[in-house]
């Protein structure tokens, strides 16, 4: 909110068409890489990049990124005890308690179900 006018300053410096043209094309690139993910077996170095990225372009209502339920499925297989972590983390500053919860992990994880359950409720209603 408030940075629209900077945003489209931007968009004539670099020569782009529209702020919609760019989020079409940075979403499909991102629904390439989420599909390249999901063939690739989810490897858990991808998890959070897969959940930015569904929240992002789930958000911005691009439906393809919240309704196929196989993605929402993994997204919640992959929560531990009400929250996401890897098995491997190392970096303390990222844990938010002694289960090795990680912050931003968990908060992708969360924005990722809001886009999906923003998606189901739009679809019933």
């Amino acid at each position: 909110i408030g940075c629209e006018t900077h945003m489209n300053r931007k968009i004539r410096e670099f020569e782009q068409i529209s702020l919609s043209h760019l989020k079409d094309k940075f979403c499909a690139n991102m629904l390439h890489e989420m599909q390249l993910i999901a063939a690739n077996n989810y490897e858990d170095k991808y998890q959070d990049l897969f959940m930015e990225q569904m929240t992002f372009c789930g958000l911005l209502g691009y439906k393809e990124f919240v309704s196929n339920s196989e993605w929402r499925s993994r997204v919640l297989d992959w929560q531990f005890e009400g929250c996401y972590r890897n098995v491997q983390e190392k970096r303390r500053e990222s844990m938010i308690n002694s289960r090795r919860c990680l912050n931003h992990k968990t908060s992708m994880g969360i924005g990722a179900l809001v886009a999906n359950i923003r998606f189901l409720v739009d679809v019933s209603v």
